[in-house]
């Protein structure tokens, strides 16, 4: 699946250009209301090329690491 959308590509880019600094983010998934504070982190087994993974710290209860398209990322900004 291809990266649709330019709101989607911005994402992207900043993503791939944070992934190795370790910054965190705050962002949330479509059809989710929960707002998620994490990190991108390098997966070179994602199957996708619209894929990214992504560390979850905040909520607790949901801490995990997820990958995940990036056409499926409602809103997104750092955190700081």
């Amino acid at each position: 699946m291809a990266i649709e959308g330019s709101k989607s590509k911005m994402y992207y880019e900043v993503i791939a250009q944070n992934v190795h600094k370790g910054d965190i983010f705050l962002l949330r998934f479509k059809g989710d209301p929960t707002k998620y504070e994490g990190i991108p982190v390098l997966d070179l087994a994602a199957a996708e090329d619209d894929a990214f993974t992504f560390r979850i710290l905040k909520p607790e209860n949901k801490q995990c690491t997820v990958t995940r398209s990036i056409n499926n990322v409602e809103w997104m900004e750092k955190a700081g």
